[in-house]
């Protein structure tokens, strides 16, 4: 049964267990603004005297956690600003991983530090908002004269993670749609990034491009608008054991990717599968390959546990950033999408031109 919904977002700032950190970096570990000790910033001051109840408030967000994390936060952000008037900004580390998957140039939010010299000054003035996200876009005494730190972390915020990651695992529910106000900012992100206004790093794409006209001649002989690309994202390692220690929930078992293989050679003509997963070895022994034509991307990407960060959580980070990059360019460049858990995938999901195979099953996209 497919169900024609529109995706839906929690959009208050989750974790994916994860937190990249580039090497040669100077973190700290409160507030997650990164540097690299060797750049020089050119910043202005900011001068409080200068703020009053009629400025546009300015809302600031700290991305913790991989890709799908970094670009949650960057997109609620830019929504905010775009549609609420607020000025906005972000850490300097979500900055850096908006600038490794996306063109710089077109990236429409600063990070606070390289904004202003006098950040950590800004950062202890900021008004703790937690509430729901709902009050934040509908009371109009957030807009002006606020100085806003947007979900900050503190003592409680594991168990709030614990709440949001339930309601963001059954994000594709159809009892589980969301309201007026999710729709809406979903709807904006769609648009923004699939108008071109946000494309990804060209190298990439190019890459990317090469490699998927490179398999319809191999698979099938024919040019890349002939044959139907159909991306899989498996999600297992850290985030099975996650789940099921936090919530109790299984991990998704291989007839999830099976049965969508099946779903979709029965609905489309030349498919042609593409898996990336960070743990490719499983999906090459479970996924059925009899029958069906599966390219296994090589990037299989890694990462490792941090345990000297935060005393709240211990994140993870990237081995090598690039390959986390070229899969989600890959998977997003295909016609339909499998996903799997986890804000990355929730992303590839919500960047698929077509279908979405999710475990609640296929779901049409509205807008």
């Amino acid at each position: 049964m497919v169900y024609q919904i529109i995706l839906v977002f929690v959009f208050v700032f989750t974790i994916s267990f994860g937190f990249n950190v580039d090497n040669g970096q100077d973190c700290d570990i409160h507030t997650y603004e990164c540097s690299k000790p060797s750049e020089l910033q050119k910043c202005k001051h900011f001068n409080f005297t200068e703020f009053n109840e009629d400025s546009p408030s300015i809302i600031y967000g700290i991305a913790r956690g991989r890709f799908g994390n970094q670009l949650q936060i960057y997109m609620v952000l830019q929504e905010l600003q775009k549609q609420l008037g607020m000025k906005a900004f972000i850490n300097k580390q979500c900055r850096e991983y908006m600038e490794t998957y996306f063109e710089k140039d077109l990236l429409i939010l600063p990070a606070l530090s390289d904004e202003y010299c006098n950040s950590k000054e800004i950062i202890d003035k900021l008004e703790k908002f937690d509430e729901h996200f709902d009050d934040l876009v509908n009371h109009e005494e957030w807009r002006k004269g606020k100085m806003i730190n947007f979900y900050p972390m503190g003592k409680d915020f594991n168990s709030k993670m614990k709440d949001f990651h339930i309601k963001r695992h059954r994000w594709l529910r159809p009892q589980d749609q969301g309201n007026e106000v999710q729709e809406r900012f979903n709807t904006a992100y769609r648009k923004h990034l699939k108008s071109g206004q946000m494309p990804f790093k060209k190298d990439v794409t190019e890459k990317v491009t090469k490699k998927l006209k490179s398999l319809a001649k191999e698979y099938y002989g024919k040019k890349p608008k002939e044959v139907t690309y159909v991306g899989i994202h498996i999600r297992r390692t850290d985030y099975n054991f996650y789940w099921k220690k936090e919530y109790g929930i299984k991990p998704i078992k291989s007839q999830h990717y099976n049965d969508a293989m099946e779903y979709f050679n029965e609905e489309y003509e030349n498919c042609i599968f593409v898996v990336a997963s960070d743990d490719i070895k499983w999906a090459k022994k479970h996924l059925k390959q009899e029958n069906n034509q599966i390219y296994f991307s090589e990037q299989n990407p890694t990462f490792s546990l941090m345990t000297d960060m935060s005393p709240i959580y211990k994140p993870v980070m990237d081995d090598d950033i690039s390959k986390a990059v070229y899969d989600f360019v890959l998977i997003t460049s295909c016609n339909h999408t499998v996903i799997s858990r986890g804000t990355y995938s929730m992303w590839m999901g919500l960047l698929s031109p077509g279908e979405i195979y999710t475990e609640y099953g296929a779901v049409i996209p509205s807008t």
